[in-house]
């Protein structure tokens, strides 16, 4: 049965693996490769946390890869080809630890499952490179100039494709909701947050004319069924010259319009009326 470190021995052991890293790294004399094989199997024979190890091993593993320069490895799980074959994953481990404190440590398990491994991962990116390659030959030229552009940015706007084709939007945007309903890209956000903001400015506006005591437009007002046309010019004078001074320059006319109304026939008129300038 193999026993991990102990909390005593636990920092030491760190520190040690730590440094021994960077000495290899460092020295060159083994491929990137087999040192990280090494640590990873070292690290998780000293188990320094209670909780978490195996995952935390596949990251250090992610991120030593990466600055080996295996740029690859972000776009394939290790995690799944490890869960595909946890039998082999076990069988490998065990045996390489329960050598690793003794004078002839068995690397040769560990290092045969980690590289396999590494291989499978490496083989199921390939197969999705080429199954992308096929999708996306069968694409519409726009089409696969959306998705070039999301995958060289990380996303892809409508603007974005207006400025770079210079294609209408009714015609991208056709081709951006079929790309998301075949999954090529996954919507984030929507256009009603702009309107939503227009509208607020709107109502914004329109309360601070109430707060000056100026009407908005397009406003009812309630006018009596047996009021007539002077009547009704004169209380739309009224509204004029208590919301815009500019209008009171015009009251002599409007006088002069009212005198004349008055001689008119009273007519029944509508409950409301709507304000001139609709």
């Amino acid at each position: 049965m193999f026993e991990t470190a102990t909390p005593f021995d636990t920092p030491r052991l760190m520190t040690e693996l730590v440094a021994w890293l960077d000495e290899a790294t460092e020295a060159k004399r083994l491929h990137p490769l087999l040192i990280i094989a090494v640590f990873v199997v070292v690290f998780l024979a000293i188990h320094p946390f209670q909780d978490g190890n195996g995952r935390l091993s596949r990251i250090l593993t992610t991120l030593l890869l990466l600055q080996a320069g295996y740029s690859y490895v972000p776009y394939s799980s290790l995690e799944s080809v490890i869960e595909h074959s946890k039998e082999s994953y076990y069988l490998g481990l065990r045996q390489t630890q329960g050598t690793i404190r003794t004078e002839a440590p068995n690397w040769q398990p560990w290092l045969t499952f980690f590289l396999r491994a590494l291989q499978e991962q490496m083989q199921r990116l390939a197969k999705k490179v080429e199954r992308e390659k096929l999708v996306v030959a069968a694409l519409p030229e726009m089409a696969a100039q959306i998705i070039d552009h999301a995958r060289n940015h990380g996303r892809v706007t409508m603007g974005d494709m207006i400025r770079i084709t210079g294609s209408s939007r009714n015609t991208l945007k056709e081709h951006f909701r079929r790309l998301v309903e075949l999954g090529h890209l996954k919507m984030h956000g929507t256009g009603k947050g702009g309107r939503a903001l227009r509208m607020a400015l709107h109502a914004k506006a329109r309360k601070l004319a109430r707060s000056r005591g100026i009407r908005a437009r397009r406003s009812i007002v309630p006018v009596p069924r047996s009021a007539h046309p002077g009547q009704i010019h004169a209380q739309r004078r009224n509204r004029c010259l208590g919301a815009r001074p500019q209008c009171q320059s015009r009251q002599s006319q409007l006088a002069l319009h009212n005198s004349k109304c008055s001689d008119q026939a009273q007519a029944p008129l509508p409950c409301n009326l709507t304000e001139s300038g609709d």
